[in-house]
């Protein structure tokens, strides 16, 4: 997919690594994941940016997960730095998202994605508001044993001449704590909040 602008659900990767700090991942191989295992790959993404995919094992079912993650006025309640998540267009298949992210915990950013829904297997996202160059994504589920496998997937350029393995460690840094919100929020079937701030 490609893109202009980034959106939330890409822009997770550089804004959580920046936000929340933490531990970089390293590849794992690929394969059944146990039931906790998040599993990071990192590729070149143009000049300047990266792709990130990680995969993750959820106790529920593709539809439930799909569910949780198209509920869009609720993302707020469990995304980390979503201070708010407002549908703005809906129709078949397509939906507009508004977010309001809050960077470094003073001052906000508005973000807006456009998403192509592919139920119950996969949302794809556009970003067209933001603050940076290109982000675009997705997220799949697939059957898998006592649940499914989640798989997020964004492309990221920041547009300005970062080395491209510096992006790749910051968008992995604050990955652990955004899928894990993720999982908790689909395994709890949509009652799991993130901590009041």
């Amino acid at each position: 997919m490609s893109g202009r602008r980034h959106g939330p659900l890409g822009a997770f990767g550089v804004a959580l690594a920046l936000t929340l700090g933490g531990p970089g991942l390293a590849a794992e191989p690929a394969g059944p994941l146990p039931s906790r295992a998040l599993q990071v790959e990192d590729a070149p993404y143009g000049h300047f940016g990266r792709t990130i995919t990680a995969r993750f094992h959820v106790r529920a079912t593709p539809a439930q997960a799909y569910g949780i993650l198209t509920d869009h006025a609720r993302l707020r309640e469990f995304m980390p730095m979503v201070e708010d998540s407002t549908l703005v267009r809906a129709a078949p298949g397509r939906a507009v998202v508004r977010f309001r992210l809050r960077y470094f915990g003073w001052f906000d950013i508005v973000e807006v994605d456009e998403r192509a829904l592919e139920p119950p297997r996969r949302i794809r996202w556009h970003a067209v508001e933001g603050p940076l160059r290109v982000s675009d994504g997705a997220w799949t589920f697939e059957p898998a044993p006592a649940g499914a496998t989640v798989t997020y997937q964004t492309d990221v350029d920041p547009g300005v001449p970062l080395p491209s393995p510096l992006t790749g460690m910051l968008l992995r840094r604050g990955l652990p704590d955004f899928l894990e919100a993720v999982r908790q929020r689909i395994e709890s079937g949509g009652r799991w909040r993130k901590p009041a701030a």
